[in-house]
């Protein structure tokens, strides 16, 4: 969540068990598809 929030000028961060990020609310559709992306991408 932090590299992608981070990457539309947004911010996060978190710990082992938990994550949270602060992006434009203008910019959530494109955050959710790039989170999307990173986990499926982690499920393989």
């Amino acid at each position: 969540l932090k590299a992608s929030a981070e990457s539309l000028g947004g911010h996060g961060g978190g710990h082992n068990i938990a994550a949270g990020a602060t992006i434009s609310k203008d910019k959530d559709e494109e955050f959710l598809n790039m989170v999307d992306n990173i986990v499926g991408e982690q499920l393989k």
